[in-house]
């Protein structure tokens, strides 16, 4: 079944429950029977234990930039969550959107109740055996705190998997998304890269083409500083910045490893030393089996050169 019909048949049964033709099943009381958790006790194939008593992946969280109660979680086909009490009590606020999958959440930081949730959820894939992601249709536009919720299809079209999704603390109007890939069958997407917005998140434009798009960070105190981050081996893999608002990119890998063997890289920033920037680089080069190497490396000029800071450490786990 294509995915075009999958949303099709989604979207008809959706209607069906607005419609009211659920009524007698609406009107049943329902509690919960579990599961409590996942008991992640082994690891793939037999491995060695990990995590213990897990829910599942959480690919997207925005936590409100004046009240630490409110956060937004984004699930793997698990829909949009919301407390305000500091995680006590959990609310499902994407009950009635055709995804259930939620890689990115955003919220604007100069009018916290403007919400975004960029819908699928980018995995680095290598072959079959990582093929557990799920796509998404797009972005999805709150201006009420996840009460009501907008589709954004414009631009990046309707078969979405998001790696991150922010919004500049600069200029409301602006917002970067990273966009990628993760279902082996379909390979590289047509939308992969990096993704600007100069309307609130009403129409894109993709400005950097690169596959497995996965971070981007705003500069905090220079407003056309932007910084990327994607892989998927290719010759555009690595880091890159902008000096125009994300219009244009250079790339800048000195000191990393080669482009061939970034799989995936994830990016931080530290908001006291902007110049600082850490990464974390998933190396395809270094798969044995079901393990692999990923390796850590920071930057103290703004990602003009890069140190690996980690070696002789195991730094990750079997999973890109």
């Amino acid at each position: 079944v294509s995915a075009h019909t999958h949303q099709a048949e989604l979207k008809k049964e959706m209607l069906k429950y607005s419609n009211g033709s659920f009524h007698r099943m609406n009107s049943l009381q329902w509690s919960s029977i579990g599961p409590a958790g996942i008991n992640f006790t082994g690891g793939p194939y037999g491995g060695p234990p990990y995590w213990g008593r897990v829910s599942g992946r959480i690919r997207g969280m925005a936590i409100h930039p004046t009240n630490p109660d409110v956060v937004y979680i984004g699930a793997a086909s698990g829909g949009i969550w919301k407390t305000t009490d500091g995680g006590d009590i959990w609310v499902n606020i994407g009950d009635e959107l055709p995804s259930l999958t939620y890689g990115a959440i955003a919220i604007d930081p100069n009018n916290p109740n403007t919400v975004y949730a960029g819908a699928g959820e980018f995995v680095a894939t290598l072959f079959s055996l990582y093929a557990g992601s799920f796509e998404g249709d797009g972005l999805y536009k709150s201006t009420d705190g996840g009460l009501t919720w907008d589709q954004i299809t414009n631009g990046f079209g309707g078969i979405t998997q998001f790696g991150d999704l922010e919004v500049s603390p600069h200029n409301s109007n602006t917002l970067m998304a990273a966009l990628g890939g993760g279902v082996w069958h379909r390979g590289n997407l047509n939308n992969e890269g990096i993704w600007l917005s100069t309307d609130a998140g009403e129409t894109w434009a993709r400005t950097l083409i690169a596959g497995d798009a996965s971070d981007v960070i705003f500069h905090p105190t220079h407003p056309n500083i932007v910084y990327a981050a994607t892989g998927d081996r290719l010759g555009t893999a690595g880091f890159h910045i902008s000096t125009d608002a994300g219009l244009t990119w250079t790339q800048s890998n000195n000191g990393l490893q080669f482009n061939s063997e970034i799989t995936r890289m994830q990016i931080s920033l530290c908001n006291s030393n902007p110049s600082i920037i850490y990464a974390a680089i998933f190396n395809f080069s270094a798969v044995s089996g079901d393990t692999a190497l990923t390796r850590a490396y920071k930057t103290t000029d703004g990602g003009l050169n890069w140190n690996h800071i980690s070696q002789g450490t195991w730094f990750g786990g079997s999973y890109p």
